[in-house]
This record gives structure tokens, sequence and C-alpha cells, in this order.
């Protein structure tokens, strides 16, 4: 499903996803308990709740105020098995990324072209004051896909 998405994307066929302007991120996104860290986060503890995190890629970095501030990506995972000795001396402020996000009354169309712009698997979703309010994921748009293609297919 998520090929047949990104294909009129990669084409530079974007418009054909027009339903997706008519479609709000919150209307998609899942909104679920979630993992984050402070900026001073020591990485082990990091490793492990990423471990642990089955259905979380993206995990906010908060400052003490509660803004968002970075991300971490589960991909980190990857860096330290391959580097062990990292996580004894580095914390979330050292290897965190830029904040990704998107607010919930943004249109379906927006957050997939800032998704695949930043080739990123999930996208933190804000409020209009930018509180943290849930997720928007590749398996949501795709069922969203589904189901307006499903619908234009049936007239």
């Amino acid at each position: 499903i998520m090929a047949r998405i990104f294909e009129p994307v990669k084409m530079g066929l974007f418009e054909r996803l027009h339903a997706f302007k008519d479609i709000q991120v919150g209307q998609v996104m899942k909104k679920c308990s979630y993992v984050s860290f402070g900026k001073q986060t020591p990485a082990s503890q990091v490793l492990q709740k990423i471990a642990i995190s089955e259905k979380q890629y993206t995990f906010p970095v908060i400052s003490q105020e509660g803004a968002l501030i970075g991300v971490v990506y589960s991909d980190i995972l990857r860096t330290f098995t391959s580097a062990p000795d990292l996580g004894l001396f580095t914390i979330v402020y050292d290897f965190m990324e830029p904040a990704l996000s998107i607010k919930e009354t943004d249109d379906l169309r927006l957050a997939l072209k800032i998704m695949l712009e930043h080739n990123a698997r999930e996208i933190i979703v804000t409020d209009e004051n930018g509180k943290i309010v849930g997720f928007l994921d590749e398996a949501g748009i795709g069922q969203m896909y589904y189901r307006t293609t499903a619908l234009s297919d049936q007239f």
C-alpha cells in the first residue's frame, strides 16, 4: 500500500493525493501513551526504554518547561549496538535530532510531504499550543489511503 502512495509522489504527481487535503491529521493520528526523554537522560536509560517500546519509533525530547525540543529515533539502537561504549558517557542531548512535528489541524497531504522529505516513518502531532497529542505513522496514512481510494473506486 505504501508503495502505491509513494510512487505518484516520486514521479512528481503529488497532486494525485488531492483527497488528503480534505483530511486533517487529527482524524488519522493515533492517540496513545508514549515514552519521552529529557535532554539530560543518560543513553543507557534511553536504550532500555526504546528496546521495550514495541510500537513507538519516534521519542520526543521534552524541555523542563514541557516544550518539544528534539526527537530520538528507535534507529539509535543500531548505533549503540555497534558501539556499546558510547552509552556509558552520552546523554540524549548528544544524539537527539531536531523535532519533526505537525499540528493536528494540518492536512494529511502536508504530513505525508513532510514525512517523505525527512524519510520519517512516524511524526509527532501537536495541538495549537505545541502540546503532544499523538503520532502519525505510515500505517495510519496507508489505511486512510486505502479507505479513500476504495471509496472512489466504488463510484
